[in-house]
């Protein structure tokens, strides 16, 4: 998969690097892989987080700008809903969402996602 560069968006609360907190630990190791250019191994991180815990919108938000960054928008659709479904109240899913929309040429539904 060829990734351009990429920077993964972290939350104001995450420390920005040797976290004792597993979301960002993971946030730093996907970080870490894209930036010496393995974007199979920050694939493979963030399968293995979803397969884990299903439930980590986190994970499926950062896996859906992983496969927008690689042009893969039905992958980055999926994953981007799938975190908006599971944390419905927060924005960067939803604009994460809205921009893929964008890609695909859905804009009705990108706008929607933007409100």
């Amino acid at each position: 998969m060829q990734i351009p560069a990429l920077r993964l968006q972290q939350t104001m609360a995450e420390p920005p690097l040797k976290s004792p907190n597993p979301a960002a630990a993971l946030v730093e190791r996907v970080q870490s892989a894209l930036d010496s250019g393995n974007a199979a191994q920050a694939l493979g991180l963030l399968q293995a987080r979803i397969a884990e815990a299903p439930g980590d919108a986190e994970a499926h938000r950062h896996l859906g700008q992983l496969y927008a960054a690689a042009s893969d928008f039905p992958a980055a659709h999926r994953n981007a809903r799938k975190a908006c479904e599971l944390a419905p109240d927060d924005p960067r899913s939803w604009s994460d969402l809205g921009r893929v929309c964008m890609l695909e040429g859905q804009l009705a539904e990108a706008a929607r996602c933007f409100q």
